[in-house]
């Protein structure tokens, strides 16, 4: 996982990690690449990090190259500095990134059979119809990587019950025969 503190996003460090799982209906079931409702349900039922609220980027509407707007957008843009309409010339952290288009989670206002998506080839933004084959990565608000759950109380006060017993056990003396 990679954060954004800027945004305040969790982003899923590989960007095909639907390709092979039971979301994958592209023309193989190995190329992660997925229809808009597969990509939606895949980062629905996304369990990874101990969150489960996973989704994929939004978009702002925008065509073409630059739009540096949408969650994706930004990221491509001003995190990790690649430039419209050439080739991707960072793309460190995250793995596994296909040169390819990638599913937002915004449909067109208005039309209802397309959505956004980005294409991590040149940088640009367009419409998809609903049924064509798209990467998806999976994003969420927050820091998950600095979350850590605290242990329930009772787990803590019996750790504390046992610590305690034993010390107690090896500091009496031996008993004399």
């Amino acid at each position: 996982m990679v954060y954004d503190r800027a945004a305040d996003l969790t982003w899923l460090i590989d960007w095909n990690a639907a390709a092979g799982s039971a979301f994958d209906d592209g023309s193989s079931a190995q190329d992660g690449r997925m229809s808009w409702a597969s990509a939606m349900a895949w980062a629905d039922a996304l369990q990874w990090g101990g969150v489960d609220d996973w989704r994929l980027p939004t978009a702002v509407p925008c065509f073409g190259f630059g739009c540096q707007n949408s969650e994706i957008g930004r990221l491509w843009y001003e995190v990790l500095g690649n430039r419209a309409g050439l080739p991707a010339v960072n793309t460190e952290p995250f793995e596994h990134v296909a040169f390819a288009p990638y599913w937002t989670g915004t449909a067109q206002a208005g039309a209802p059979a397309q959505a956004w998506y980005f294409n991590t080839l040149g940088g640009s933004q367009n419409l998809l119809p609903l049924a064509a084959q798209a990467h998806a990565v999976a994003v969420r608000q927050g820091d998950v990587l600095s979350q850590v759950p605290e242990p329930p109380m009772a787990w803590l006060a019996l750790a504390g019950l046992a610590i305690t017993a034993c010390a107690s056990r090896r500091l009496r003396p031996a008993a004399q025969p």
